[in-house]
């Protein structure tokens, strides 16, 4: 493999673990603004949220309390908490912001 071709595929995989590395945040963010929204009685719903990594740039959140849909999306008998809804909402601007900076930095390091 020539140099060049070499050279360009290592800085392809830097920015390739860089996104990954960004998206972990970004999804880390959102887990945290989930979470902060949350209704709490004895904690449990709260602390299963978990940010589970599916392949490279593929990440997920979950919650693995039985009941946590219903919270979610509320019942006839209760209104839904939506906080996912409400948790996207608070970290949609981070993900842009996120990403260039993550992008930027591993430029600049690809450099030296």
């Amino acid at each position: 493999m020539s140099g060049f071709k070499a050279g360009f595929n290592k800085f392809g995989n830097v920015i390739e673990h860089k996104a990954d590395d960004t998206s972990k945040l970004v999804m880390n963010a959102v887990k945290s603004a989930v979470a902060a929204n949350t209704p709490v009685r004895t904690g449990y719903l709260k602390s299963r949220w978990k940010v589970v990594r599916r392949k490279l740039l593929n990440y997920s959140l979950v919650n693995d309390a039985p009941y946590a849909l219903y919270v979610e999306e509320g019942t006839s008998r209760h209104a839904g908490a939506h906080m996912l809804k409400k948790g996207i909402q608070q970290t949609k601007g981070i993900s842009l912001g996120a990403k260039a900076a993550a992008g930027a930095a591993a430029i600049s390091r690809s450099k030296k």
